[in-house]
């Protein structure tokens, strides 16, 4: 649940853990690609919500 990719990094871990749990109850979707060396690239899609 929580993890911190590096010991130099501070923190408690807990960023991501918290956008995936919302990202699930606005029944969306969370995707990671990753490169080692290179980066990596998060992408969100959250459905539109009607008669708001």
């Amino acid at each position: 649940m929580f993890f911190r990719a590096t010991e130099k990094s501070e923190g408690s871990g807990l960023g991501m853990y918290i956008v995936k749990q919302a990202v699930d109850k606005l029944k969306g979707k969370i995707e990671l690609q990753s490169e080692y060396g290179k980066g990596t690239t998060i992408t969100l899609e959250i459905p539109q919500l009607q008669n708001v």
